[in-house]
């Protein structure tokens, strides 16, 4: 996990994982790792509730297949606001 390159973010998690194996404080390893020692903090305790799975980060599941579609009531309040309103 340490060796992904092309994922930064899981490449970030087990670097922070395996300095506190170490034996590294939270706030040595968010000078190195170049976060915060409160994000440290969460990412060893998610570690410590989950495992591996908690903390890896895939970034495929973030994107939504194709555009976003409107239901009918968003597209009338759409075309409400786009209408001209009548001059006084």
């Amino acid at each position: 996990m340490k060796r992904q390159l092309s994922n930064a973010v899981n490449c970030r998690h087990a670097r922070v994982i395996l300095l506190s194996r170490g034996g590294v404080c939270n706030r040595d390893i968010a000078e190195r790792a170049g976060c915060t020692p409160q994000w440290v903090r969460k990412i060893i305790h998610r570690f410590n509730d989950g495992g591996i799975d908690a903390i890896t980060w895939y970034p495929y599941y973030c994107n939504r297949a194709g555009p976003t579609k409107f239901m009918s009531e968003v597209t009338e309040q759409i075309a409400e606001v786009l209408s001209p309103r009548p001059s006084r």
